[in-house]
């Protein structure tokens, strides 16, 4: 969905200066450009499904708190993408998708130094909420 609307929002511009998109962010339209409108709507009607099963959920808890992606931070910043085998945004895609706010909080390190986040998501209108608990997390943290 994401990468469809990208595309439709910057096919000109992309076509008169391609160049000045940075490598990622021209393979990423690039790959929007190749979804067709039929697959486009179908991911529509999922995205209303999955936005559906997280009202469920919130219905019974306040908050969902889980990791912001599957690895920690690289030691270098990659070249374009995920760690072979990742998918990156494995874990907020689904939040974002369903229109819900999500924040990402620190929750340690790795190898001594490298940061991990927690990632705490909350129902549609619920950012105070969600911004209260990421403050009070990172308090208690300190």
């Amino acid at each position: 969905v994401v990468l469809y609307e990208a595309h439709a929002v910057h096919r000109e511009l992309l076509e008169r200066e391609g160049d000045g998109y940075g490598e990622g962010t021209r393979v990423l339209l690039e790959l929007g450009a190749a979804i067709d409108e039929a697959v486009y709507h179908a991911a529509r009607g999922q995205m209303r499904r999955v936005a559906e099963g997280f009202d469920r959920i919130l219905e019974r808890v306040d908050v969902l708190i889980g990791p912001t992606v599957a690895y920690p931070a690289p030691a270098e910043d990659p070249r374009f993408g995920a760690p072979e085998g990742e998918v990156e945004a494995r874990f907020t895609c689904p939040y974002n998708l369903s229109g819900m706010p999500a924040v990402s909080v620190p929750c340690g390190v790795v190898e001594g130094h490298l940061p991990v986040g927690l990632q705490l998501a909350a129902a549609r209108d619920a950012e105070s909420l969600l911004l209260s608990v990421a403050a009070a997390y990172e308090e208690r943290e300190r």
